[in-house]
């Protein structure tokens, strides 16, 4: 129900040892949604998250449950991160997460999310001659 807008994936083996983390914790922003609450907060693409409000981050489903309990209680999250190798903090208020509309000509099935639209590709050109 509540989002940061994030991606991460735990950190891996030379990162953790660059950074000199200590075991299952630790992860890297790959993305920042924009427009999001972590966009708005600053967080960035390389960030590395070690802790939200002093709890360990070593896997999605600590940041996703960290996140939830924050947007229940309609709370901030401070989290210590890295970035270009120094200590930071960022602290994040999650939002609820958009409603994603259905996409125009596709139905809504009962039980399953709408599908987002697809971005424009520009110069993507799916005509393809068979004949040669």
């Amino acid at each position: 129900k509540y989002f940061i807008g994030v991606h991460c994936e735990p950190v891996d083996d030379a990162t953790r040892e660059e950074l000199r983390l200590a075991e299952k914790v630790g992860l890297q922003d790959l993305e920042v949604t924009p427009d999001s609450p972590a966009e708005k907060a600053g967080l960035q693409s390389g960030d590395v998250l070690l802790y939200a409000n002093d709890s360990e981050l070593g896997s999605r489903e600590q940041l996703i449950e960290a996140v939830q309990k924050a947007g229940e209680a309609k709370d901030e999250l401070a989290f210590s991160i890295v970035r270009n190798g120094k200590e930071e903090k960022v602290v994040v208020r999650p939002g609820e997460r958009p409603e994603i509309p259905p996409m125009p000509g596709m139905p809504a099935m009962p039980g399953m999310p709408a599908m987002p639209a697809m971005p424009a590709m520009p110069g993507l050109d799916l005509n393809i001659d068979v004949d040669g």
